[in-house]
């Protein structure tokens, strides 16, 4: 990251944090681009090079700002530390929210971790026999393969070739056929 404190470059690197932030409310962070960024503000990629190497880069100048003020505030005195932590989770809130939002949103949080776990139980074999010898569904092989790629994956899937959003796909989609 570029550390001069030159006016404009405080200005674009603020810009590009907002940019962040807000792209961050919409979006999962893992699908945010440099190029989402870039195009949420009125700057254009040199200038944020420029400032940044990576959106990472741009994460951190956020946390660095925010801590470096919550450190400015604890050694000024002003108050005791609970007041001191409060109005900083208070000023801060947007910020600490985005930070606690899931990586991916799916409707029942336990039957994922339930279906990875099943999706890694037996070595070097497809998903349709993990998750039918796991019987974590009340579905036969046949049809577990169905809803694979009704879903778009083939049904020779293994579990270890899925990405967590992808498992996050299956397990919304698996989840009807849960057993109890």
């Amino acid at each position: 990251m570029n550390s001069t404190d030159h006016p404009s470059a405080v200005r674009s690197r603020n810009e590009f944090a907002g940019a962040l932030l807000k792209l961050m409310e919409r979006y999962p962070y893992n699908e945010i681009s440099v190029k989402q960024i870039v195009l949420e503000t009125d700057l254009v990629r040199k200038t944020f090079y420029r400032n940044f190497t990576s959106k990472d880069d741009v994460l951190l100048y956020i946390t660095r700002k925010v801590l470096k003020d919550y450190f400015r505030t604890i050694n000024s005195g002003e108050g005791d530390v609970l007041t001191v932590i409060f109005r900083f989770a208070d000023k801060n809130r947007r910020f600490l929210k985005l930070l606690d939002k899931p990586a991916i949103e799916v409707k029942d949080e336990k039957f994922l971790f339930e279906f990875i776990k099943a999706a890694f139980s037996q070595r070097r074999k497809t998903l349709v026999n993990c998750i039918f010898s796991s019987k974590i569904v009340k579905l036969d092989k046949e049809e577990i393969g169905k809803l694979l790629v009704e879903n778009g994956f083939d049904e020779k899937v293994r579990g270890e070739t899925l990405s967590l959003e992808q498992y996050g796909k299956l397990a919304d989609a698996f989840l009807p056929h849960k057993t109890e």
